[in-house]
């Protein structure tokens, strides 16, 4: 598996899981497969946001906020707003459809997964000196992976927790 997409998984235990599905008011094992079918959409906007000019840096330097204090909240989410309401697409229609979710249920997948997801970036960045160059191409490489695995990230995630 890919570096970056096992950071990433790791960093999604059954809490994160049980904090969704009580945000979205739906039973674990759905927020489970919600979580499985947007993580290849989700990586892919990061990647295509740290191609963008300047991009590579907001993402470094939010997930470093992120692994340092826990500060810059407001900066997570506004980076996160950035990278899934980008005017040159669809990024969070493409998520919606990923997911096969209402955008309600979405915006809720956002603010739990998005921090989590750049939080795994800055673990797997300072393990690995990947700086903020960098990790347009590690970025990339974890959304390739993650579309490759299809809906086999939901199949993922279940062996890891068990069942609920």
């Amino acid at each position: 598996m890919n570096a970056l997409l096992e950071q990433v998984m790791g960093a999604i235990d059954p809490s994160v899981v049980q904090q969704l599905a009580a945000r979205m008011g739906v039973p674990a094992d759905e927020a489970e497969d919600a979580i499985g079918h947007a993580m290849p959409a989700m990586l892919d906007a990061f990647s295509r946001h740290a191609g963008s000019p300047g991009g590579a840096d907001a993402i470094h330097v939010a997930a470093q906020q992120l692994l340092g204090s826990g500060a810059g909240d407001a900066n997570v989410q506004g980076l996160l707003g950035r990278i899934f309401s980008s005017p040159q697409g669809s990024a969070l229609q493409g998520l919606s459809a990923a997911a096969e979710l209402p955008d309600e249920h979405v915006q809720h997948l956002l603010s739990v997964l998005g921090p989590v997801i750049l939080s795994a970036i800055g673990q797997h960045a300072a393990q690995t000196g990947t700086n903020a160059q960098g990790l347009e191409q590690v970025l990339g490489a974890a959304a390739q992976h993650a579309q490759s695995q299809g809906g086999g990230i939901s199949g993922l995630l279940g062996s890891l927790f068990g069942q609920y």
